[in-house]
């Protein structure tokens, strides 16, 4: 983590750093990161005409963990900033931080309607993708119930079997956690 931060450090000063570690480096500065990393991230975002570049940039947006800084990335997400193509990206990939992935789902539930508009219709079948990246990684009973009911009272055209995988993959991780959850404890604890 702190080999990241310098290596990030030297990036924003003008030092190279090997393309092949970027991705590593933007995620795991975002996993620490405050303000001031999220908008250098940003910036780098923004400068660039390299799509690559810009796609390690939506990636390492789901690595942030503050509040505060995942609602800024939901909003970034939707800007027209991002094209609408790439939104999936930070969305999926802050499903895969359970720091984020509460936040992402209620911003996905408060702002449903716009974001069937603008990411599923179209030839735009993208919405799919997202939720898969958000929902799948649930864990808890409140989790499935909420889950299921959402998908009960918001269909989705092409996506019923989306939906119906994400319920079955939230129940499996219950049922493995259910399982498993005691013995990795104790695994844990005598390492």
């Amino acid at each position: 983590m702190e080999e990241a931060l310098i290596a990030f450090e030297n990036l924003l000063k003008g030092k190279a750093l090997d393309p092949d570690l970027k991705q590593v480096v933007y995620s795991l500065t975002a996993r620490q990161g405050e303000v001031k990393e999220f908008e250098a991230l940003l910036k780098i975002y923004e400068s660039t005409d390299d799509h690559q570049e810009k796609i390690r940039v939506l990636r390492s947006f789901g690595a942030f963990r503050k509040p505060e800084i995942v609602k800024r990335v939901l909003d970034f997400a939707i800007s027209d900033k991002v094209r609408s193509q790439d939104w999936f990206i930070p969305m999926a990939f802050l499903g895969m931080n359970e720091k984020a992935r509460p936040l992402a789902w209620e911003f996905l539930k408060t702002n449903w309607e716009m974001v069937v508009e603008r990411y599923h219709g179209g030839g735009l079948f993208i919405l799919p993708r997202a939720l898969d990246g958000i929902a799948s990684g649930f864990v808890s009973r409140k989790e499935l119930e909420d889950v299921e009911t959402f998908f009960k009272t918001h269909k989705l055209e092409g996506a019923s079997r989306t939906m119906k995988q994400i319920v079955e993959t939230v129940r499996t991780n219950i049922k493995w956690l259910e399982r498993d959850n005691e013995d990795i404890k104790n695994w844990l604890a005598n390492c």
